[in-house]
């Protein structure tokens, strides 16, 4: 009851800093900053006497007072003119609020980072979301150039196949000419994570056509000669994706989660329309990156994230773009002026495409918010994360209306 009274008290200390602000006699960006310095001295002492006070509970603590912070800037920015130019408070402030939020991220996703390690990875270019290639160390390359010959020709045959009958089976033929794509790199230029997922996505339709599962959506039989060669690259395909480390690693991770059904089930109800957006939204991911997600959500759909390594393919995919999403949007050095009201002098920092990214990917968080949390609620660690990320977006929305209608009512 004591230490939640404490934490109870330091929020309180905290939000009263706009009456604080408002009453210093220097309003000056100097006097606000050497204001803002003493509070922050203010509160390390107080946590310095509480020694029961959970790392996390502290770094929340002097979270919510560089929140508050940045709600008095925001106001005083944004009504003191229509160019929204940032006060030079903000140099000095930026740099430890963006600490924070760093020790923040750092201590919310410590229990997932080597999950975290698995799967694609992603950045933010020429203003979208993007998959970086994860090419393999140069002694596994040199293994395997033979082997990628010899499967790269085996897969044009199968792609110009099923590009005849691309109205038949036509997910098969897109998937097909994907992963056939992806192979015309050289070996030392192949994204290996991305083949993966795609051949993955191929073997997975092999496999339920082979079956015939009555349940499920697939088209009719495949035609003996498609069936043939298809059954080949498959078979290929594991022999050569079995010669990278990377791809051994995914593949131990896929069994295992492939063990939990009821999982699979639940991420499948609530991760199919976040599967959807990264596969189509075109504002938000890069178009190279989009057909990857197309052919994982589209195998995904055909066959049920149950079925084979689908699911672990659909939810390494989800986590790992959601986020990144969350860290160049939210969790990232500009971004911070940005969610904070200060877009337009970010955007002269770093040009119209990131603003337009930020925008983005605010958007596509905050719509798919409830879907997001349930998606990982079986992972406490990024559960958090989600909520922490929707908590500030949420946040800075209200703030903004807010402080809109303050100006307008000024006038």
């Amino acid at each position: 009851m004591v230490k939640n009274q404490a934490v109870v008290e330091l929020v309180d200390y905290a939000s009263k800093i706009h009456r604080i602000v408002s009453e210093l006699s220097d309003q000056s960006d100097f006097g606000r900053r050497r204001a803002y310095e003493r509070l922050r001295s203010i509160l390390t002492v107080e946590l310095s006497k509480l020694p029961h006070l959970s790392h996390k509970e502290r770094v929340r603590t002097r979270f919510m007072l560089e929140q508050e912070i940045r709600e008095v800037e925001y106001r005083i920015v944004i009504l003191r003119s229509d160019a929204m130019v940032a006060p030079a408070s903000f140099s000095t402030a930026d740099k430890e609020s963006v600490a924070l939020m760093r020790g923040e991220l750092e201590f919310i996703l410590r229990g997932d980072t080597a999950q975290m390690n698995a799967g694609p990875t992603y950045d933010v270019i020429d203003g979208k979301l993007a998959r970086l290639p994860q090419t393999a160390p140069l002694a596994e390359v040199n293994k395997q150039r033979i082997v990628h010959m010899r499967l790269a020709a085996s897969s044009s045959l199968l792609a110009n196949l099923l590009e005849k009958s691309a109205n038949q089976y036509p997910v098969l033929s897109r998937i097909a000419g994907e992963y056939n794509d992806l192979l015309g790199a050289d070996t030392s230029k192949l994204d290996v994570t991305s083949l993966w997922s795609v051949g993955t996505a191929l073997a997975n339709l092999h496999g339920a056509y082979k079956s015939q599962d009555a349940s499920k959506t697939l088209a009719t039989p495949l035609e003996p000669d498609c069936a043939a060669m298809l059954e080949s690259v498959v078979r290929e395909h594991g022999a050569f994706i079995m010669g990278f480390d990377v791809a051994r690693d995914l593949i131990e991770r896929a069994d295992q989660f492939a063990m939990n059904t009821d999982l699979l089930k639940h991420l499948q109800k609530t991760g199919s329309g976040l599967l959807d957006e990264l596969a189509d939204n075109k504002e938000l991911i890069a178009p190279k990156t989009l057909l990857v997600h197309r052919s994982i959500r589209d195998a995904a759909s055909e066959t049920g994230w149950s079925y084979g390594r689908s699911g672990f393919d659909a939810y390494i995919t989800v986590r790992n773009a959601v986020g990144s999403i969350i860290r160049a949007s939210v969790g990232s050095d500009v971004s911070m002026l940005s969610f904070y009201g200060l877009a337009s002098a970010t955007a002269d920092m770093q040009g119209l495409a990131t603003r337009e990214f930020l925008a983005n990917g605010a958007s596509m968080l905050l719509a798919h918010g409830p879907a997001l949390q349930a998606f990982f609620a079986h992972s406490v660690e990024f559960a958090s994360y989600i909520t922490w990320a929707l908590d500030l977006l949420e946040r800075d929305r209200r703030l903004k209306i807010d402080v809109m209608r303050t100006k307008v009512s000024a006038h």
